[in-house]
């Protein structure tokens, strides 16, 4: 299934104002569609409008563009990217639980850059790479089911909190009508972790206490976020607040965050300490 837009894709206008950002992508499309009439599509519309608004409504109030096409939706999520995968889940729940099999969706999730461009009526225009990817990942889905691309399995696999209980199936690599392999994996519903077995009293009482511990500097950290932010956008500031906890160097936590960079030379030279110019805090 290969959505066309409502309208042609928006262009970038002279003297508009851009920027290049990493983002999330919930990219999700009305499956079986056009067994309806016209008058029947756009009921249908309007009402899985209705539910992706629902769907959004219990987020914070974190930046993120919607945009409609002529048998779905897509968002652009600038803050955090669990909140996609958060929506997902919920969309694809009141699917099944209000229309059953009258009204399913396939959705598909992206981490991967794009371009920002003001356009008219101060509307902002997502363009670029990701959002393409986005709907090919969406293609690959059976109805209400949410699949995600590598890129973003992978961020989700570092950085989200163990207690979330995300887990993901394999489905191995897929080829698009271009004929370029997308790597994605099917979400599954999601299980509570069994909490970790207290530890042996006799074996800590043998166990000396962790000394020397590269723990990043606050100044450090800066650093890096902005760093990072210059490569990616304000989503940065995310992931090094998701990260810190996860790490005792500076090293890992350059290490940990290189993942959301997509230019594999930029990736390589921000996981690098030496290469970028810095030392063990």
């Amino acid at each position: 299934m290969n959505p066309e837009p409502a309208s042609p894709p928006p262009t970038e206008r002279p003297g508009a104002l851009s920027r290049n950002v990493v983002v999330t992508l919930l990219y999700a499309s009305l499956a079986g569609l056009s067994r309806y009439t016209a008058a029947q599509q756009e009921g249908l519309r309007a009402r899985f409008g209705e539910l992706v608004r629902k769907a959004l409504l219990g987020l914070d109030n974190s930046p993120r563009i919607v945009m409609d096409s002529a048998d779905g939706t897509s968002v652009c999520f600038l803050g955090d990217p669990e909140e996609a995968l958060l929506s997902a889940r919920l969309l694809r729940d009141l699917l099944v639980q209000r229309y059953s099999r009258m009204l399913s969706a396939r959705i598909g999730l992206h981490l991967g850059p794009v371009r920002l461009v003001s356009g008219a009526a101060e509307r902002t225009n997502v363009l670029g790479d990701g959002i393409n990817v986005a709907q090919r990942v969406m293609d690959f889905a059976q109805p209400n089911q949410i699949v995600v691309s590598r890129a973003y399995h992978d961020l989700l696999a570092r950085l989200c909190e163990q207690e979330a209980g995300h887990q993901f199936d394999p489905l191995g690599p897929h080829l698009d009508k271009h004929l370029r392999a997308h790597e994605i994996y099917a979400v599954l519903p999601p299980q509570p972790r069994p909490p970790a077995p207290a530890p042996d009293q006799s074996q800590l009482e043998h166990t000396s206490p962790q000394r020397g511990l590269a723990v990043p500097a606050p100044d450090v950290v800066a650093a890096i976020e902005s760093e990072l932010e210059r490569l990616i956008g304000p989503l940065a500031r995310v992931l090094v607040h998701k990260a810190l906890p996860r790490v005792v160097s500076t090293q890992a936590l350059r290490e940990l965050l290189a993942c959301a960079i997509p230019d594999a030379a930029a990736r390589d030279n921000f996981a690098n300490l030496r290469a970028a110019g810095g030392r063990p805090a």
